[in-house]
């Protein structure tokens, strides 16, 4: 039966080191549409920091990526979890002699799943985290479960 989650992966502009990584979580996600464990998903590249006083010509800091980033801290917060430390808000000077500004270092990897907004991985809930793997393997097993996936069986009606 074809899976109810649709599926988004945000991946940061490729770093030395990273882009095997990421390719990887694109062909395990392939690789889980092609098996019917979900019923579609997108990819979308981003820059690694998120300015949240930027005007809107910062091409890493427009109102859809604020917006996406506060929704994304809203259904943590309604399901008792938070997206630090993947997520890590702090204050800095993006140029020298500038007024210090609020940014988020994003993660190299992050994964949204859909029915609504169900859970954005990687996160933690107190001392445990849950990653972008941990996520991709609660598709594929209906008894594995990640925060704002426990009340339904994934990929299951």
């Amino acid at each position: 039966m074809k899976g109810t989650e649709r599926v988004e992966l945000l991946l940061c502009e490729p770093v030395y080191g990273t882009h095997n990584g990421q390719q990887s979580v694109v062909a395990r996600l392939q690789e889980l549409d092609d098996d019917d464990y979900i019923s579609d998903f997108d990819v979308g590249i981003r820059g690694k920091r998120l300015d949240l006083d930027a005007d809107d010509r910062s091409r890493q800091a427009t109102a859809t990526a604020r917006e996406k980033y506060r929704l994304f801290g809203e259904r943590a917060d309604e399901h008792g979890y938070c997206l630090e430390p993947a997520f890590t808000k702090r204050t800095m000077r993006t140029e020298p002699g500038a007024d210090p500004k609020e940014v988020v270092d994003r993660p190299i990897v992050c994964l949204a799943l859909y029915d609504d907004l169900r859970t954005v991985l990687p996160c933690a809930d107190g001392d445990d985290v849950y990653t972008v793997g941990n996520g991709l393997d609660a598709l594929e097993d209906p008894d594995a479960t990640v925060p704002g996936l426990e009340k339904r069986k994934i990929g299951t009606l």
